[in-house]
C-alpha cells in the first residue's frame, strides 16, 4: 500500500465528514484564533497577565513545548502576584482554561490624569436643572468609579434622559455612590441634592475644606439654605458674584424671597433684581413692588410710582394709606378703584 495514497484517503475521509458534519449542523467550520509564538510574546511589551494568557492557551495548543517556556511562566505568575488588570479576573470565570488568574489580586488601575479644575467649574450649576445635570454627569471625570459605581451612575444617567425621578437616586446610590471622598463628595451631594434628600448638606460640610471645591461647596450650600426657606446670608445672595448657573440661581431664588429681608436696600438693586426676575419668567413678589414705588414716591417720581403697584391688590392698612398719598400726588383710576374696593370690605 502506497504511504501517499493512505494519506490522501484520509484526507478525503476527513474532508467528507466535515462536509457531512457541515451540512446536517448548518455551521461553517471557524478559522482557528492565531496566538503569538511563546517566545515573540514573551519579548513583547505586553502585560505579564497577558504574556501568561498567551502562554497558557499556546501550551495547551501546540504539540511541542519548551521547559524554558515553563520557567518564563513561573516568573510572569511571580509578577502577576502583585496584582493584575480587572479583566483577567473576569476571563478566568468565563473561560476554564484560565482559570489560574483569578487568584491573583485585582490591581487598581492607574488614574488618568484629568484635570479637575475644569470639571469642578462645570459643577456650578442649579442641581435642579436636570439638562444641566445631565451634561455634567457626561463629563470625563477626574476620579476612577467602580464598575458598581458605573452601573449606579449610569442608571441615574439613563433616568435623567427619559422622566427623571430624581427621589429614586438615593437609593440607586446606596452603597455604591455614598460616602464618598474629595472630588468624588462632590459628585455624591449634587445627587443628593437633586434629589432633595436630607443628606445633602452633610456631605457638602465635609468637604468645605478642600481648597479645591470650596468656592463650589459653599455656594451649593448656599443655595440649599435658601430653598430651605432657612436664615442664611439672604441679602448678600442677591448679589452674589458669577456669571455660571449656579450664581446666578442663587440670585433669582433670592429675589423670590425679598419677603423674608427686612433691611433696607437702595432703588437700583431693587431695580435690578426686578429686571431679573422678569427675564427669567419668574412672578415679582409684591413687597418688591411696593419697595419701589416707595422710594419713587420719596424721590417725587410720582408716575413710576404709580405704575409699579397699580395692578396690585391693597391687603392692609399700610397699603391704603400710601396708595392714598399717592393718589393725591398724581390721579390713576386703577388705584382709585383698588382703595375703594378695598374701603368697602373693610
Amino acid at each position: 500500500v502506497d504511504k501517499n495514497d493512505l494519506e490522501n484517503n484520509s484526507k478525503n475521509r476527513n474532508v467528507s465528514r466535515r462536509r457531512r458534519g457541515s451540512r446536517r449542523g448548518g455551521r461553517q467550520a471557524k478559522s482557528g484564533f492565531d496566538l503569538l509564538p511563546p517566545q515573540q510574546v514573551i519579548n513583547s511589551d505586553e502585560t505579564a497577565a497577558f504574556k501568561l494568557a498567551v502562554l497558557i492557551a499556546q501550551k495547551h495548543k501546540m504539540n511541542t513545548w519548551e521547559s524554558s517556556f515553563d520557567d518564563q511562566m513561573n516568573l510572569l505568575r511571580v509578577e502577576c502576584s502583585q496584582g493584575v488588570h480587572p479583566v483577567w479576573s473576569r476571563l478566568a470565570r468565563e473561560a476554564p482554561l484560565f482559570a489560574e488568574l483569578e487568584r491573583f489580586e485585582i490591581k487598581e488601575e492607574e488614574n488618568i490624569l484629568i484635570d479637575s479644575k475644569e470639571w469642578i467649574n462645570a459643577s456650578n450649576i442649579d442641581p435642579k436643572n436636570n439638562s444641566s445635570l445631565l451634561k455634567w454627569l457626561e463629563m470625563d471625570m477626574p476620579f476612577k468609579l467602580t464598575p458598581a459605581q458605573e452601573i449606579s451612575l449610569g442608571k441615574i444617567r439613563k433616568d435623567l434622559a427619559g422622566k427623571p425621578r430624581p427621589s429614586s437616586w438615593p437609593q440607586i446610590m446606596k452603597g455604591k455612590l455614598r460616602g464618598l471622598q474629595e472630588e468624588a463628595a462632590l459628585l455624591e451631594s449634587i445627587l443628593l441634592l437633586s434629589a432633595n434628600s436630607d443628606d445633602a448638606i452633610n456631605v457638602l460640610e465635609s468637604i468645605q475644606d478642600n481648597g479645591k471645591l470650596i468656592k463650589v461647596v459653599e455656594k451649593q450650600m448656599n443655595l440649599n439654605i435658601i430653598r430651605r426657606n432657612e436664615n442664611g446670608a439672604l441679602v448678600e445672595s442677591l448679589t452674589q458674584e458669577g456669571d455660571d448657573e449656579l450664581a446666578l440661581t442663587i440670585r433669582v431664588e433670592s429675589w423670590k424671597r425679598i419677603d423674608d429681608i427686612d433691611q433696607q436696600l437702595s432703588i437700583e438693586l431693587l431695580e435690578k433684581g426686578k429686571i431679573l426676575l422678569e427675564q427669567h419668567d419668574e412672578k415679582i413678589p409684591s413687597s418688591l413692588l411696593w419697595r419701589i414705588s416707595k422710594i419713587l414716591f420719596e424721590k417725587e417720581e410720582y408716575d413710576e410710582a404709580i405704575t409699579s403697584i397699580e395692578d396690585l391688590s391693597l391687603n392692609n392698612s399700610e397699603e391704603v394709606i400710601f396708595a392714598i398719598k399717592l393718589v393725591s400726588k398724581i390721579y390713576s383710576q386703577k388705584l382709585e378703584n383698588s382703595i375703594i374696593d378695598t374701603m368697602k370690605v373693610s
